[in-house]
């Protein structure tokens, strides 16, 4: 079942994805 999103609930979202893939990133390289 697909899902609409308003460009803007779009962006927010790919705003949070984007933060989250940072946050990742800083702990894969302080768990090295």
């Amino acid at each position: 079942m697909a899902i609409k999103l308003t460009d803007a609930q779009f962006d927010a979202a790919m705003e949070r994805v984007g933060r989250l893939k940072r946050e990742l990133d800083d702990l894969s390289i302080a768990a090295k």
